[in-house]
């Protein structure tokens, strides 16, 4: 790659501007008249909507542009609009949806922003290469060198790639997100290779497996967008805040590990599956902590009404519930997961099968998992690190639906009707939620596809780092020891006797506490006690000399599940 410093001594220069309106053209074409050092230096300019649809460019323009010398230095141009937002907790306003992204703001937007203040709009540019140098790449990633259109879009590709990284530079590594990921995946020799593979197995035509496949692209791939990012991180908020703190219980020196892990490394973190919350948490955490996004993987189940259609543009891929007579889309699955490993865009999806309705840690599901394996073996993501996240909460919404289910209810289908039901239900205090980090588990090579037991070893080594890095909580241990002496109640001071002798015995074995237990925090302990009343979780008697505490048989199902998710720290062989 060449450096800026080229800048001073270029004769030939392509200038690839990035411009949707003649306000962002005129910016740029005076700032690069400004830049240019040498009055004999050659300047040609191109002007293309990157920012707009980079997905989606008409490059005919660039292909007879790119024809010139091979130390013509092609040089990538952008006007970053400063926006009203600096706290990615601030919510976007409803004008945004109606106006568009206030970063690419319209031609009428863009005059109004700079008669407010010119410094709204800062001019930038991409990290510069010549012609010659982007050929080879091209070559080396497969391009055919006949081909001026397809060398034309990766140019514009490469020009958009380097343009994002000088605006995150302003902006944040939160909205470091992937372009052009089906271009780039069809042009790879690996993808070439799998079609023809397929055609001489299936018998199918080149031509029709490639017409099959820009369908299954334009179904699976996540489209993510800075816009459509900040517009679910203030939606999962407002979900959040219905019903929890609105700040995590998580470790922040601990969070920064990860961090720089999931960006220098391929990731692929796994979360405990206990509530619908999980996936809102998760994406706000790694989001404000800015994570570059993650691509969550989930059922098309999900992917109802409008909330599939910003998921979707936020980093959420949605995935056939059933796909094994599909040869086809596996092959596109296990390659698009490769890809974005080896970009070093993690994946996170909820570690399949261990959503229990009783609050254990349940044998998982292996599907998702074998697949990210197998696309990380296959491609060039090496040691690929699988991170535990361990979810937790003081209490749960869906328990009494788990409750009902188990004694014959039928599961409610996910719908737009269901969610909007949901939503409603968060509407009491429940608390906080626990985020914690187990140690990673660091892949070398993915176990052959005959060796179940490889992958077993894997998911456990996965249960057993979330049950590890589980708090107790007031809920968990509150129910534990109730439930233990029903039918007998207990007076507020055996409740405590109790409580300290369980506490004694997790500080001794470093078993980790919530922050109020840690801390002995008595107010924060007696609020949490009166919101578990509330809630109908335990039964409180304060008309008698003195207070007591118990679950009755009508709650012992839904206490139970509180109970089971940190008893392993109590039991012993």
């Amino acid at each position: 790659m060449a450096t800026a410093a080229q800048l001073e001594t270029q004769t030939s220069l392509l200038a690839i501007v990035d411009a949707a309106h003649e306000v962002e053209s005129a910016l740029l074409l005076r700032w690069l008249g400004d830049q240019k050092a040498d009055a004999n230096t050659q300047m040609q300019t191109v002007t293309l909507a990157i920012g707009k649809d980079p997905d989606n460019l008409e490059t005919g323009v660039l292909e007879t542009e790119l024809d010139a010398r091979d130390d013509t230095l092609v040089l990538p141009v952008r006007v970053v609009w400063q926006d009203r937002r600096t706290d990615p907790r601030a919510t976007p306003r409803l004008l945004d949806l109606l106006k568009g992204d206030p970063r690419r703001p319209g031609l009428r937007r863009a005059r109004k922003l700079l008669q407010q203040d010119p410094a709204n709009a800062q001019c930038v540019q991409g990290a510069p290469a010549t012609i010659g140098e982007l050929r080879a790449q091209f070559a080396e990633q497969g391009g055919e060198p006949e081909s001026r259109d397809a060398f034309a879009r990766f140019v514009s590709g490469q020009a958009s790639i380097a343009l994002d990284i000088a605006e995150r530079q302003m902006r944040g590594g939160r909205y470091k997100v992937p372009r052009r990921v089906a271009d780039n995946i069809k042009r790879s020799k690996r993808f070439k290779d799998g079609v023809a593979e397929l055609s001489e197995r299936l018998g199918e035509p080149v031509e029709a497996l490639e017409a099959r496949a820009e369908e299954i692209f334009s179904e699976l791939i996540a489209r993510p967008r800075g816009f459509w990012q900040d517009i679910i991180a203030a939606f999962n908020r407002r979900v959040i805040s219905m019903g929890y703190q609105p700040e995590f219980v998580v470790d922040e020196g601990r969070l920064k590990e990860i961090r720089d892990l999931v960006r220098q490394h391929p990731t692929a973190l796994l979360w405990t599956h206990k509530t619908h919350i999980d996936g809102f948490a998760v994406f706000s955490m790694l989001f404000e902590n800015d994570f570059p996004v993650p691509h969550l993987l989930g059922g098309v189940n999900m992917a109802f009404a409008g909330l599939g259609y910003a998921a979707k543009r936020s980093g959420a891929i949605f995935i056939r519930r059933s796909f094994q007579d599909d040869p086809l889309y596996k092959m596109i699955l296990r390659q698009y997961i490769g890809y974005l490993l080896e970009k070093r865009f993690p994946v996170s999806w909820a570690f399949e099968g261990t959503r229990s309705r009783v609050g254990k840690l349940m044998p998982p599901r292996y599907g998702i998992l074998k697949y990210v394996l197998e696309a990380a073996d296959a491609s060039d993501a090496k040691d690929l690190k699988v991170i535990p996240i361990a979810l937790n909460y003081d209490l749960i919404r869906d328990v009494k639906d788990y409750v009902r289910e188990q004694a014959g209810g039928v599961k409610q289908p996910e719908s737009l009707r269901w969610f909007i039901g949901y939503l409603r239900g968060l509407r009491k205090p429940l608390g906080k939620i626990y985020i914690d980090f187990g140690d990673p588990i660091v892949i070398n090579k993915s176990p052959a596809q005959d060796d179940s037991l490889g992958l077993k070893k894997i998911a456990f080594q996965v249960g057993v780092e979330t049950n590890r890095v589980t708090p107790v909580t007031l809920t968990s241990l509150v129910s534990t020891i109730l439930l233990g002496h029903a039918p007998r109640a207990l007076t507020r001071l055996e409740l405590g006797k109790e409580m300290v002798r369980y506490l004694r015995w997790a500080r001794d074995r470093n078993i980790p506490l919530a922050d109020e237990l840690e801390r002995d925090d008595l107010t924060a302990i007696n609020r949490l006690a009166d919101i578990l009343g509330d809630h109908g979780l335990i039964t409180r008697y304060d008309e008698g000399p003195d207070v007591v505490y118990t679950i009755v048989p009508e709650q012992h199902h839904e206490a139970s599940y509180y109970r089971n998710t940190t008893i392993h720290h109590f039991i012993v062989k």
